[in-house]
């Protein structure tokens, strides 16, 4: 896995966190 990529899953983790959260 890329670092790249691997940025992007956290970031779309975070994403879907906080869409929860909301």
């Amino acid at each position: 896995i890329t670092n790249i990529q691997g940025e992007q899953v956290v970031l779309l983790g975070h994403r879907r966190l906080k869409i929860t959260e909301m």
